[in-house]
């Protein structure tokens, strides 16, 4: 898997929302973050961390939800902070103004069920 493959999985998450394991995209998005700052390239290490926060923001995201239809509340509202926490850090380094990742979507449902649950 290259990290373009990676990043078609990233923005694929819908699809792919129940069979997915993210540990392959996310040790490929490490390690070519790693090379990126072994060869003094912040730029391209930035980009990279910001696609590793949008993959653990949508992984929180859909582990939260499958918690909640387990009726496993508390553990899910937990998930849902994470994946707040997760959103905010991400939105001050990376703008998804055209939804490519999801993340605003991401937000507005976690507002949403946070709201059932305070």
């Amino acid at each position: 898997m290259t990290v373009k493959e990676v990043l078609n999985y990233i923005e694929n998450a819908p699809v792919n929302f129940v069979a997915r394991s993210s540990k392959e995209p996310k040790s490929i998005l490490s390690a070519a973050k790693t090379r990126a700052v072994r060869s003094n390239n912040q730029e391209l290490a930035k980009q990279l961390w910001c696609y590793e926060q949008a993959l653990s923001v949508q992984d929180q995201y859909i582990t939260s939800f499958f918690m909640i239809k387990n009726h496993e509340f508390y553990k899910a509202w937990c998930g849902l902070e994470q994946v707040e926490i997760g959103a905010q850090s991400l939105k001050r380094h990376y703008s998804d103004k055209d939804g490519r990742f999801h993340i605003s979507l991401i937000q507005k449902l976690t507002l949403q069920w946070q709201s059932l649950y305070p």
